[in-house]
């Protein structure tokens, strides 16, 4: 665990970091990203699957995408 100082410090540099335009351009593309995905998730519902195995999983979660899109 750092110490206090130290956690004070990072916080207090990323948050100057998260000032700057650079940051906040890069954060939105995220933002979309993030907004797309829990969409899909909520619509199509992909907490859940109803395939056994990563493969078959993959390709019903890749065909919800695509059927979302």
């Amino acid at each position: 665990m750092l110490p206090i100082r130290e956690l004070h410090e990072i916080q207090t540099r990323n948050r100057l970091d998260q000032a700057t335009q650079n940051w906040q351009q890069r954060y939105a593309i995220r933002a979309g990203i993030e907004a797309t995905l829990s969409q899909t998730v909520r619509t199509c519902g992909l907490r859940r699957t109803r395939y056994r195995g990563l493969a078959r999983t993959h390709v019903a979660e890749v065909m919800e995408h695509a059927a979302w899109c």
